[in-house]
Parts: C-alpha cells; structure tokens; sequence
C-alpha cells in the first residue's frame, strides 16, 4: 500500500500556523451533575473546551428547562434549554443554552474550582490569541452541525472549540444555530450582561450587551491560572486509539505539547523515514529503535510538519489532471479502515531536499499509530 503513494509530489499551498500561546489540553473537569469536560490551556488561563451541559446549581438546586416559547418569554429566573430543543444537538456538542439569570444566580453554574469569566478573562484570552480582530478564527469550529456526529474540532486552531450552538432569542425563537456561537460573561453593564458573539463567517470576537433573556451557551474559567514553567500531565486514551479520530486527536495533543514519550507510543519502530534517507546517510532519520527515534524527534518534526499537524483538515480524494490524488494540502485523507495519510505542502528548494510531502498512519495489533514517511519520486 505504501508503495502506491510515491509518486504524489509536494504542491505549493499553504500551512496555517497554530496560534502562539496555546499550550495543550490536561485531565477534566466534572460538574455536579457528573458530566466530564475537556479542558486547554492558553496563555495561563484554563478554560473548558466544551460548553456548559449541567442541568443543576452547584448546591444541586434544579435548573429548569423550558421549550415553549411563551414561557421562555416571560421566564425571570434561571432557565435553560437545547437548540431548537433538540436533545441530539446538545447532547452530542453544543451544550445547553442558558439565559443570564442563570449565569448570575448565587447557587453558581459553573462546577466548584471553576466560575463564568468575566470581561477582563475574555479579553485576556482574545489578547492571547492575537488581539479581538483575529481571535474569533482562532477559536471557533468550522463546521455546520457537522459536530452531531464528531465534535472536538479537527479545525479550530487554538483547541477551545467554539461550537456555533446559536441562540434563543428574547421572543423565544432560535437563531444562528450551525454558524455563531454566543458566550455569556458575568459582567454586566447598567444591568445588562456583556456577551461574546464568533461567526464562521468573521474572523473577530464581537462584543455586546444583550438582555438577560437570551438563551446562550456557557464556558467556565479555572479558579486557578498556570503559573510559568508549569506542566500538566496531559491525559490520552490509548486504549480507544482503534478510532482514528480519538487517536489523532491525542496524536495532535502530544505532538502539541513535545510530549514525545506520548508521540513514541504512538509511533510504530522501526520508524522509516524514506524521505530524507533517500538523500543520503546526512540526512536520514531512519529509527530502527525507540531511542533513535527519540534522538532524531526534531528532524522528523520540523516546524511544517508540525504546523500541519496541527491545522490539517480531513479531506476527500479528488481527482487530479492525471491521477486521482488529492489535490489539496495541507490535508488528513483516508485510505480504507486501517490507512491515513498526511499530506504536506512544502516549497522545495535545491537547499531543502529532505523534507517529506506526506506522513502514513496505518494499524498495529488493531492500534492505530505513526507508520512512516514513504519516499517521494
């Protein structure tokens, strides 16, 4: 199988970049109703990576839901709902949409340890990420309720994974379900609460004031920041990396953070560089055990293919004016149940001659894993 890929070639596209300060994803947070969220650092700030989904205060208080519309109306405490009052929606990703009583009650949303940021938080984070004008590209997912079916985002860059779970709006219709996502804040101004509005469609955070009976979905903010030089343990499911999607994204985590124990685990050795072997013994990356494997991490990935890693989005093979290859880079293709293949984009230069044009991840004893860098004719 490996074979038949030598004659794809690198194209000239371009890689996105992972925002500076996103560090890695750690062990998760669960809130009083025993639901478990992933979590991410940025900066030194820890957030969910997954909308709020709780049902009950933090002193176990019910949280009503309300579907009807007349009710959400004129509903004056905390209330909470699914898009569309659709279960499958904010069961699989999006959460719940909250209105701001909820937010505000004294019984507190947000599980212990934890709270709902405030504005200086938020804009620490779109600080972070590269100032408000940009931020919104950085956190949102790029899909259409593609989520229901696999949710923690193979696009967004900075691993938040703003689901664009919509709104309820004061009348009690819903809107933007699929392409905005709406946050609450706890500040409020003159009594009105501020917001964060991110659309797929936009590259900013917008900032508003809206009335309190809105239905939006919630993230929460750790009590505690990190402090510089920190580490977290990252946290993987090695015994699930029979679906490739949870193997990448653990893959993506390790890779994220130089977790390269992690990275080696998930690696088949002897690791076979062919595209730098080609070359000449200079250049060869060729690991027959796991401690040349380890010696010869920063060849194997360099800042391409690192930020490829990052950012590669799943594709479909097209057809291209000769063959069918994929025509687009960087991009995650599927072979058949137990093949991937990354596909790089590089600008080659006669300098610059052993850089690889794609990465294979294949199957051992059932486990998906790194299988090699087949060489490129």
């Amino acid at each position: 199988m490996k074979q038949s890929y030598k004659v794809l070639y690198a194209l000239l596209f371009i890689a996105i970049i992972l925002p500076l300060g996103v560090n890695k994803s750690i062990s998760q947070v669960t809130d009083v109703d025993s639901n478990t969220y992933k979590t991410v650092i940025i900066g030194n700030q820890i957030w969910m990576a997954e909308n709020l989904n709780v049902d009950h205060y933090r002193n176990g208080d019910i949280i009503p839901q309300v579907q009807d519309s007349a009710e959400w109306v004129i509903f004056k405490t905390g209330a909470w709902c699914y898009y569309d009052n659709d279960p499958r929606i904010g069961e699989t990703a999006a959460g719940k949409l909250y209105n701001w009583y909820a937010v505000k009650d004294p019984r507190g949303l947000a599980p212990e340890g934890w709270h709902i940021p405030d504005e200086d938080e938020w804009k620490e984070l779109e600080d972070t990420l590269g100032g408000y004008l940009v931020a919104g590209k950085k956190l949102i997912v790029y899909s259409n309720w593609s989520f229901v079916d696999s949710y923690f985002s193979e696009n967004t860059l900075s691993y938040f994974n703003a689901i664009p779970g919509g709104c309820r709006l004061e009348n009690g219709k819903f809107e933007s379900g699929g392409y905005v996502a709406y946050f609450w804040t706890s500040s409020d101004k003159f009594d009105n609460p501020w917001a964060r509005r991110i659309s797929l469609k936009e590259s900013d955070v917008f900032r508003n004031i809206f009335s309190d009976d809105r239905g939006m979905s919630v993230r929460c903010i750790s009590d505690s920041k990190v402090n510089e030089g920190e580490v977290f343990k990252n946290q993987y499911y090695f015994n699930e990396h029979s679906e490739f999607n949870k193997f990448w994204e653990d893959f993506k985590t390790a890779v994220k953070s130089e977790d390269k124990d992690a990275v080696l685990k998930m690696t088949i050795i002897p690791f076979k560089d062919e595209q730098n072997d080609v070359y000449g013994s200079e250049n060869s990356v060729t690991s027959d055990t796991r401690k040349e494997f380890m010696e010869n991490y920063d060849k194997i990935f360099n800042d391409v293919v690192k930020e490829t890693i990052y950012s590669a989005k799943f594709q479909t093979f097209g057809k291209w004016e000769y063959e069918d290859y994929p025509v687009e880079a960087p991009g995650l293709y599927k072979i058949d149940e137990e093949w991937y293949l990354l596909y790089i984009s590089y600008e080659k230069t006669d300098n610059d001659l052993s850089r690889p044009s794609l990465i294979i991840f294949g199957k051992e004893n059932g486990i998906f894993k790194m299988s090699d860098i087949p060489y490129q004719e």
